[in-house]
């Protein structure tokens, strides 16, 4: 029968490795000095794989801190904000079905793809008159432009939605057409003094929208500025109203077959009449009406 080897147990190791390090401490120097030799032959060796990992260190700090790129980050941030308009105007559109209950030839007919079109124009300046915010397309009568039609951004291509309607619920609200001409119209943005609309407030929580079924009235300031006026100092108060909330136009408005986005709420301040009673809210787009291009007409007389 063989015998099983001995293991040594790590106790022993231990206590063997204490003793010879006790004797190495009175082993004179002279006898060391062939060992201190031997161990520089591994010295280049060791320098070798501390630059190595050095470099895969930094390396690795370099790609992890890697800054991204303001042009990759803004294209980002457009496609972050056209996603999430879109949740929220899918939520309403979804919230109107379930409420009117309609049939589904009544719901087919009604989608935006059969009840309108999107009419792309430029830019071609802004309002000569420097009391009012408006811009000048280069579209027009001739293009199917009429007074009263919303505008939207045209922050996304065409090819980056599915349809007319998927483009539409992407964008932001910016203003309606208030005149044409053969091959221009003019916008007045929805920050012109002018301008006075019912909005509602929503929120977006736990992957769906909340939208307040109370309206209150989004009122251009001039100079790219919107407020809510006169709201009720409880509504902040209680925080059904803070800091980030989206401001949405109501259901219906210009025709439109969805609510869309106005904007963000950026700040709440007390009214300077009545600061205990009232709030007076900032709302802005997450762009500058300054900074837009292009722009998308909502035309709702042509049928497909």
């Amino acid at each position: 029968m063989r015998r099983r080897p001995r293991r040594i147990s790590k106790a022993s190791v231990f206590a063997l490795l204490l003793l010879a390090a006790f004797v190495a401490i009175w082993i004179p120097a002279r006898w060391t000095q062939p060992l201190t030799r031997l161990m520089q032959l591994f010295a280049p060796a060791q320098q070798v794989v501390r630059t190595a990992a050095g470099g895969a260190d930094s390396a690795l700090d370099e790609w992890a801190n890697r800054p991204v790129a303001g042009r990759e980050y803004q294209e980002l941030a457009r496609r972050a904000n056209a996603l999430e308009n879109r949740l929220m105007s899918l939520t309403q559109q979804v919230r109107q079905l379930e409420q009117a209950n309609r049939e589904l030839a009544a719901l087919r007919d009604s989608t935006f793809g059969q009840r309108g079109r999107l009419i792309p124009a430029r830019v071609v300046r802004a309002d000569a008159a420097s009391f009012r915010d408006g811009l000048v397309l280069d579209r027009g009568q001739t293009s199917g432009v009429a007074h009263g039609q919303a505008v939207v951004s045209a922050r996304l291509d065409p090819g980056q939605a599915e349809d007319g309607g998927a483009l539409l619920g992407s964008e932001f609200l910016i203003g309606e057409v208030i005149q044409t001409a053969p091959y221009t119209a003019t916008v007045r943005l929805l920050s012109d003094p002018e301008s006075r609309m019912p909005v509602s407030i929503g929120r977006l929580g736990a992957g769906q929208w909340t939208i307040s079924s109370e309206e209150f009235f989004l009122s251009g300031a001039a100079h790219g500025r919107m407020f809510i006026l006169d709201v009720p100092h409880r509504y902040s108060e209680s925080r059904q109203i803070r800091v980030g909330d989206a401001v949405v136009c109501v259901e219906g408005q210009f025709g439109l077959p969805a609510s869309l986005m106005i904007g963000r709420i950026v700040a709440i301040r007390p009214d300077a009449k009545q600061p205990h009673l009232l709030d007076r809210i900032e709302v802005r787009p997450p762009f500058s009406s300054t900074s837009l291009t292009r722009a998308y007409i909502v035309d709702l007389t042509h049928a497909r």
